[in-house]
């Protein structure tokens, strides 16, 4: 059994706890992964490719650090573990950074390594009244969104708030034009668009894929195929973050292998020579088949991104632009002191 296949299992394993975590009862968290070096929350696996990779290839090992991964259905369940030290690294996009900082009376969060390009992907099913966006032509198919229940992973979230600007920018007004519910990411999306009670779910590319894998629905609109605000097609960084005093604490030196982990497996990714181990990662990760592996494969240049001062800045000013984080927000509002190089 491979690495990812036990990590994948493990992180089953708490989904008890994690439930709890979602109610507020984060301490417990804590307590059951006493031992680990790093414990790492996210959302969506395809998300945390890198770390999957790195997991897998016995990056970590050689970086000497031990990495729990843990799946998250609530953002502020997640980022509430992050600054109560419950977890030590989340994946998450800095519109939740913003949005945490502005309310946060304790631990500010920062990124402590960069991931990828922001996506934003939105299936429907085939034969109904979505238009697909094809050349360029994104806001006319989004006004066939009129009417719609629009599946975000979670409201508040990232998706919801760009979903939110998409619809606006089409000339549509997101609280009266359309319906925008959280249906979370993976089967839970797949099922609302079977049932019906979401007519478009959103997400990542990992989502559309397993969607896809269904035999459900086609892909309406996708940022990274020349969909929506060109601002936000390529700048945009996301990636895990932890508490700004992070590097202060014991855990430093695990937490900077991490870092140097997630790296090497960048590199490893986006090497041509190591396709297939990539696409036996994802595959094993997310239990898809080889078109949907094969979709996800093709979105690894979204990995060709480093956490410098120039290309936050210019993925903090996109995000400005689009009204989805307040003027001023700057790399040094972004990323955690001693986390660059």
């Amino acid at each position: 059994m491979s690495k990812t296949r036990r990590m994948v299992r493990l992180a089953g394993a708490f989904c008890a706890l994690l439930t709890a975590a979602a109610c507020g009862g984060v301490g417990e968290l804590g307590a059951a992964n006493a031992g680990d070096d790093i414990t790492l929350g996210y959302q969506g696996k395809m998300s945390i490719l890198a770390a999957l990779v790195a997991q897998d290839q016995g990056i970590f090992e050689k970086r000497g650090v031990a990495v729990e991964f843990m799946e998250f259905t609530s953002i502020p369940a997640m980022t509430t573990a992050v600054a109560e030290g419950q977890l030590d690294v989340a994946f998450t996009t800095p519109v939740t950074v913003a949005q945490y900082n502005q309310g946060a009376s304790g631990a500010q969060m920062r990124m402590l390594a960069a991931c990828c390009t922001f996506q934003y992907t939105a299936v429907a099913k085939e034969g109904g009244p979505i238009t697909a966006s094809r050349d360029g032509n994104w806001i006319e198919a989004v006004r066939t969104w009129r009417g719609a229940t629009i599946g975000v992973p979670a409201l508040g979230g990232s998706y919801d708030i760009l979903t939110r600007n998409i619809v606006r920018e089409a000339g549509l007004d997101p609280d009266r034009d359309v319906a925008i519910v959280a249906v979370a990411t993976g089967q839970p999306a797949v099922s609302a668009l079977q049932v019906g009670s979401a007519d478009i779910v959103v997400s990542d590319r990992s989502g559309a894929a397993v969607t896809l894998d269904a035999g459900i629905g086609q892909i309406v609109f996708d940022l990274r195929s020349g969909d929506g605000p060109a601002s936000l097609r390529d700048a945009v960084v996301s990636g895990y973050v932890s508490r700004a005093d992070a590097l202060d604490g014991e855990n430093a030196e695990d937490l900077l292998a991490f870092r140097d982990g997630l790296e090497d497996a960048r590199l490893f990714i986006l090497d041509p020579a190591n396709e297939e181990a990539v696409k036996s990662a994802i595959t094993e990760a997310m239990g898809l088949g080889p078109e949907a592996t094969d979709l996800l494969y093709r979105s690894i240049d979204q990995y060709d991104v480093a956490l410098d001062r120039e290309t936050v800045e210019l993925s903090s000013a996109a995000y400005v632009d689009e009204g989805l984080l307040p003027d001023g927000f700057t790399y040094d509002g972004l990323v955690l002191a001693g986390a660059d190089r």
